[in-house]
């Protein structure tokens, strides 16, 4: 289990169901349930939560009025995601990191775009991803 926030919410997860909590009321508001399988890893970016699954996807989520989370886009991988980490490229592009359990790191770009931009290969399983400063 692991959580992420934002103003007044925190994102939680216990399985393939990400949970919105309010902080104020203390109560879960909804529970997200689109992935098939494990939730190993969440990230919320202007506005967007991102949530990366054993199940072989990315999905963006968005908060239109009254906290109802729609999924907007969902990525597929090959293989089950890991984590991911997001930041913007030499020209500002959005860009996004995500680690599967194939061993390979896969850099997708200017989502919702499904562009592999590149691949790096390791003997290991990578586990965890950081923007470096």
């Amino acid at each position: 289990m692991f959580n992420c926030r934002r103003e007044n919410v925190i994102f939680w997860v216990c399985g393939p169901n990400n949970q919105v909590w309010d902080t104020e009321t203390l109560h879960c508001i909804k529970t997200l349930n689109r992935h098939a399988d494990a939730v190993m890893s969440l990230l919320y970016c202007n506005g967007c939560l991102f949530s990366c699954s054993l199940d072989c996807t990315i999905k963006v989520w968005f908060a239109t009025e009254r906290q109802n989370w729609e999924v907007i886009y969902s990525h597929n991988e090959e293989n089950g995601v890991l984590t991911r980490c997001g930041m913007n490229d030499a020209e500002t592009k959005p860009v996004l990191f995500c680690s599967c359990n194939d061993n390979t790191v896969r850099l997708l770009y200017e989502l919702p775009s499904d562009s592999v931009r590149g691949r790096l290969f390791s003997k290991r399983e990578a586990s965890d991803s950081k923007r470096s400063k």
